[in-house]
């Protein structure tokens, strides 16, 4: 793709986790593609993330990587500073006429605290809509590695799907760089339930070809513009998991489709066995579950999720947690998911 590519606004958000955040950042400011911009959003870190992704943009900090091969080339990296509130008000409108090369600049926007992942998504977004006037935000997680090409062929799998809003790529587990996380997926409303094909397999070319899936993985987020405009941002309360497949769900309703795209590849860093339950984690994603399901599932489908979670589910889980040595604050916030996720949202 030439210099007439379409322009992409590559949001990156941190939360007291600078060492994957300079790694992803070093991966992005090797990709091939020719009209990006990077926004780094902290989201309330506490860990001097903002102060160490600024020494790896002035060159201080070398990345050490089994992905990447380190490049000086390209530092100082110019980095803008911007705040929560000018995310959220008034910034002015057009392209930002840095004539740097993409991967010689950064925007960096700080939050003042932890707003959760949707929100502070949203803010990055709205300020690449107000300063840089993207065709396409990229949401990317941090502990993440692209592969070079991996914008060049999301971009392609884009324009030749104008039906299309939403996109993401074939996403390897880190640890193990040939074995496949997450390619598209098919929710199951009746039992809460969503199947992924190819998850955990090897990846032997079993899923490269372009599909629809139900919904595209939050870990990276290709939305068009005019998908924005319509659909709008992603929605805050759910603060952090099943916002992405709350969006995806939103989109459908008004026509737009996901597509999983194989061509475009990434490494994600999350564990396939992790032994460790975190409650924070545990809560989020039983209350969300139930939300997500009482939003997009017809009353029929909720119902019968409903009779299936406490007939079946709640003692599995339960037994898993215990087995698994879950603290009782884990269990209790397990629990507590359960009942706000039975509450009605405060939106709906």
């Amino acid at each position: 793709m030439g210099v007439d590519s379409p322009w992409v606004s590559i949001i990156v958000l941190n939360w007291n986790g600078w060492r994957d955040t300079v790694e992803c950042l070093e991966s992005l400011y090797q990709i091939e593609y020719p009209n990006y911009d990077v926004i780094v959003v902290d989201n309330g870190s506490t860990d001097e993330s903002v102060q160490n992704i600024e020494r790896y943009a002035e060159g201080r900090i070398e990345v050490k990587s089994g992905f990447i091969r380190y490049n000086m080339n390209n530092k100082p990296i110019s980095v803008t500073q911007y705040h929560e509130k000018e995310g959220n008000g008034i910034v002015s409108q057009g392209r930002e006429t840095n004539t740097l090369c993409p991967n010689r600049r950064m925007a960096l926007l700080r939050n003042e605290k932890n707003l959760g992942y949707a929100e502070g998504n949203n803010v990055g977004t709205r300020l690449a809509l107000r300063v840089f006037d993207p065709d396409y935000v990229l949401l990317l997680n941090n502990d993440v590695v692209v592969a070079p090409d991996f914008l060049t062929e999301m971009i392609r799998a884009a324009e030749a799907l104008p039906t299309a809003g939403i996109f993401s790529p074939k996403t390897y587990f880190y640890s193990q760089p040939d074995r496949i996380q997450w390619t598209w997926n098919r929710v199951e409303f009746g039992r809460g339930n969503v199947f992924l094909a190819g998850a955990g397999e090897i990846d032997t070319g079993q899923l490269d070809e372009v599909a629809e899936t139900d919904y595209s993985q939050g870990v990276c987020f290709l939305i068009r513009r005019a998908t924005i405009d319509r659909v709008g941002l992603l929605d805050s309360e759910f603060f952090c998991y099943s916002e992405e497949s709350d969006y995806c769900y939103r989109a459908r309703k008004t026509g737009i489709r996901s597509i999983y795209v194989p061509k475009a590849k990434i490494w994600h860093k999350v564990s396939q066995s992790a032994n460790k339950v975190d409650g924070f984690a545990l809560y989020y994603l039983t209350r969300n579950r139930f939300w997500f399901t009482k939003r997009h599932a017809s009353s029929r489908q909720y119902f019968s999720f409903i009779f299936y979670f406490f007939t079946v589910e709640l003692s599995k889980s339960f037994l898993t947690l215990i087995a698994r040595r879950a603290s009782v604050g884990a269990l209790k916030s397990y629990l507590r998911g359960v009942l706000d996720g039975l509450k009605i949202h405060p939106k709906w």
